[in-house]
């Protein structure tokens, strides 16, 4: 009987190795791991192979946790060997910082894919990503989705984005310019913030509001472009600060820039509005370079220190038939009397009789 139970255990392990041995040729015959990663079961798959990691399938991935550091990643063994992101087939939904912290990617691919939103630090501190191709379907871009990303270069936010989240370009200081389209309605708070190596924005006809910090510290950035919008309503707390490379500033309109928004634009030189309602406190303070400004009659209240410390301000053109009431402090440290302010034809003397208008020299000129 003892040999009879001895022969059969010997048997049992055989068939074990056998079996063993057959899984391990199919990993050496060149099978790639496959996980199922969805939360309900068969529906959405991940792929590893030639340094890719593929999703594909339709619907939501499981939570593995807030960072791959953590270990519970399918391909945590393989992690660092990650160059490219790809995502083919339907809606699939991320959990929470479902790819950050892959310090090796390089590439994400998901143009074929049905995705409709980027979710919270999706890519954040992928440190050696550069390229993003996005698909037709996305419909928002999330909290941080891509947040010190230092060496992104290229990336196309596609027609049909509604939103762009908090913090989405955080840090991404190699981006070199970036169009915003005019699906898009509103920037969200530090969207772009310290993006140091971006020199040009296009901003849609779509956009209502540019959110505080939206593109503060972008020191390089020497262009905005504002396609023809009259949907802007509000440009935020702090929005361009020390943008110190920014010349020049053309607005077709908009209803209220909130304090502080173009603060320590050093390069600044001349501002043009062609419709705004209200400027707010510090709004240009410290444009050490600003010679020329330009303000319509549409304007209804100029806050306090508005133009404070703008040393070289020569030339500011006004178009209110009535002299707007504002206070001395709105132009703080501004030698007013070497300032030439031009005023609609035939108000020169209503300006002359004005408190703080009469202090600059006052030049009519002629619609």
């Amino acid at each position: 009987m003892n040999k009879i139970l001895y022969l059969f255990s010997v048997i049992l392990i055989g068939l074990s190795l056998i079996a063993v041995i057959s899984c391990c040729e199919d990993d050496n015959n060149g099978k790639s791991p496959k996980w199922d990663i969805g939360e309900i079961p068969g529906t959405v798959f991940a792929t590893f192979n030639d340094g890719t990691l593929t999703i594909s399938g339709s619907g939501k991935i499981k939570d593995f946790g807030y960072t791959v550091l953590e270990g519970t990643r399918p391909w945590y063994d393989v992690y660092e060997d990650i160059t490219g992101f790809v995502v083919e087939g339907g809606e699939i939904s991320f959990p929470t910082a479902f790819m950050r912290f892959h310090p090796n990617l390089m590439t994400v691919s998901m143009e074929r894919s049905g995705v409709t939103q980027l979710g919270l630090q999706l890519f954040a501190d992928c440190v050696n990503l550069t390229s993003v191709t996005l698909p037709n379907s996305l419909k928002s871009i999330g909290w941080s989705t891509f947040a010190n990303c230092k060496k992104l270069t290229s990336i196309t936010i596609p027609e049909g984005v509604t939103s762009i989240g908090n913090n989405t370009f955080q840090d991404c200081e190699s981006l070199p310019s970036i169009t915003i389209p005019n699906s898009v309605t509103r920037i969200d708070p530090r969207a772009f913030v310290r993006c140091t190596g971006l020199s040009s924005v296009i901003i849609g006809s779509g956009v209502t509001l540019i959110d505080r910090e939206a593109f503060q510290d972008c020191t390089n950035l020497t262009d905005i472009v504002f396609q023809g919008s009259d949907s802007l309503k509000t440009i935020g707390l702090w929005a361009f600060e020390r943008c110190s490379s920014l010349a020049s500033l053309t607005i077709p309109k908009v209803e209220y820039i909130a304090n502080y928004a173009f603060w320590d634009c050093s390069s600044l030189t001349a501002i043009s509005i062609g419709s705004i309602v209200a400027i707010g406190q510090r709004v240009f303070l410290a444009c050490s370079s600003l010679t020329s400004v330009e303000l319509p009659a549409s304007v209804t209240d100029i806050g306090y220190w508005a133009f404070q410390d703008c040393i070289n301000l020569s030339s500011f053109t006004v178009h209110w038939e009535t002299p707007l009431s504002v206070t001395h402090l709105v132009f703080e440290n501004v030698n007013t009397s070497a300032v030439t302010l031009y005023v609609p034809a035939g108000t020169k003397e209503s300006y002359q009789s004005t408190p703080i208008w009469r202090d600059f020299n006052i030049v009519e000129k002629n619609n």
